[in-house]
């Protein structure tokens, strides 16, 4: 689920609308017992997520037996997700000096609530001046990333204890009250 997920978070960042979906399940001998485990928790898990976001998946692949020395290597769903942007005039590009860094984040941990976060970065998109997922290497890692693209700083304050897996948005100050406030906390501004 997390790799459906994360495929249509980055479209959304992007300022796409996310509108299909495919996938690689990459797994080592499904003869043994915890792989097919694990297969099988892909193989349920990536048509839920892709319900929950109402996109098809229209193409996939699986690898099976990928086993060196008797040892399966961990277990690899890649999924590619394809978008609509619908003005490329107003895709997310890089920082601005005085904007704020805000993080969001699902308001739960379920699918409904994600799905509601792509759809809610896809449609904010038009005022967003850069928009980047949190992926497994963390906050400090995808804030470092914003600003190598973009050649400038931030100063930000990351959060305690991280709830999971987050996006953050840099706004144009004057574009933050349209966003509402519910699920979103500023943690900086970019100089």
């Amino acid at each position: 689920m997390q790799a459906v997920l994360g495929a249509a978070r980055n479209v959304a960042c992007a300022g796409g609308e996310p509108i299909g979906l495919t996938d690689c399940l990459n797994f080592g001998n499904p003869e043994k017992p915890e792989i097919a485990y694990e297969l099988a928790q892909a193989i349920e898990g990536s048509p839920r997520a892709a319900e929950a976001l109402g996109i098809p998946v229209v193409s996939g692949n699986v690898s099976l037996y990928n086993d060196t020395d008797g040892r399966s290597i961990p277990p690899t769903p890649v999924v590619g997700c394809v978008g609509l942007v619908a003005d490329v005039r107003l895709v997310p590009g890089r920082w601005e000096a005085g904007d704020v860094v805000l993080l969001a984040e699902a308001p739960e941990a379920s699918l409904a609530a994600e799905a509601a976060l792509v759809r809610f970065l896809w449609k904010a998109a038009p005022l967003l001046t850069l928009c980047h997922d949190v992926g497994y290497a963390g906050l400090a890692h995808a804030l470092g990333e914003a600003a190598r693209w973009s050649g400038r700083e931030a100063d930000v304050e990351l959060p305690q204890s991280p709830r999971g897996v987050r996006r953050f948005s840099r706004w144009r100050r004057k574009q933050v009250a349209k966003l509402g406030s519910r699920g979103f906390v500023q943690i900086g501004e970019v100089r």
